[in-house]
C-alpha cells in the first residue's frame, strides 16, 4: 500500500477534476432530474438549520477554507485590468539539519 504518488503519474492525476468536471462544463444533460420549480426555503426552515451542530461544524470549516483561500491569494496573485497575474515566489526553503 504504497501512499506516494510517483512523479509519471501526475500529469494524469491532475486531469481527473477536469475529466471529472467536463460534464458540468459543457453543459451535458445529466441523468439528473431537474427541478421544475425550486422555492426558496423559508426563513423558519433556515433558523432551524443554523440551529443545528452540523451546520455549525460545516459553517466553521467553509468560513475557515475562505479564509485560507483568500489568503494565498492576496499574497500569490494580483488582478489587473480582469486579468490574474502570479506573483514572484517570495519565500525559499532552507535545509534543517538534525542537531548532533
Amino acid at each position: 500500500s504504497d501512499v506516494y504518488i510517483k512523479a509519471e503519474s501526475l500529469p494524469s492525476c491532475s486531469g481527473i477534476p477536469l475529466i471529472l468536471l467536463t460534464p458540468f462544463i459543457t453543459g451535458k444533460k445529466s441523468h439528473l432530474r431537474k427541478t421544475s420549480e425550486k422555492k426558496p426555503p423559508t426563513k423558519e426552515s433556515i433558523a432551524k438549520l443554523q440551529q443545528s451542530a452540523i451546520w455549525k461544524m460545516e459553517n466553521e470549516f467553509y468560513e475557515f477554507a475562505l479564509e485560507q483561500f483568500q489568503f494565498v491569494r492576496a499574497h500569490a496573485v494580483r488582478e489587473k485590468d480582469g486579468e490574474l497575474y502570479l506573483l514572484a515566489q517570495n519565500f525559499f526553503y532552507e535545509k534543517i539539519y538534525p542537531k548532533n
